[in-house]
């Protein structure tokens, strides 16, 4: 059975949503298994670079939601680029429109 862990960042309601709660202190863990994989979602409890770098370090993709360039968003994307992280997703609220961001050379897969 395969193994996937994910991050999640700048989003607190989605783990919840993505799967079963585990443990929680510096970094919540959602787990969720289906027949093929067992998913592990972790995600900073609060924006803190230590809890970040450490997901960040045991991560295979990673779920990046936003609605606006924070300083916050910009570390997190360094931090994933920096250290290899190629596979993920960018979501961006249902309010946010392509002409709030500028285009990058650096993206998420």
């Amino acid at each position: 059975m395969r193994h996937l862990a994910i991050g999640v960042f700048h989003d607190e309601m989605l783990g919840k949503e993505l799967g079963k709660k585990g443990t929680m202190s510096d970094i919540a863990m959602y787990n969720r298994k289906s027949d093929a994989c067992i998913f592990t979602f972790m995600s900073p409890v609060e924006d803190k670079l230590t809890a970040k770098s450490q997901i960040v370090s045991t991560i295979d993709a990673a779920i990046v939601v936003f609605s606006k360039m924070t300083r916050g968003l910009g570390e997190t994307i360094l931090m994933l680029d920096l250290l290899g992280v190629k596979e993920g997703v960018a979501l961006t609220t249902p309010y946010g429109t392509s002409d709030q961001f500028p285009p990058s050379s650096t993206r998420l897969r």
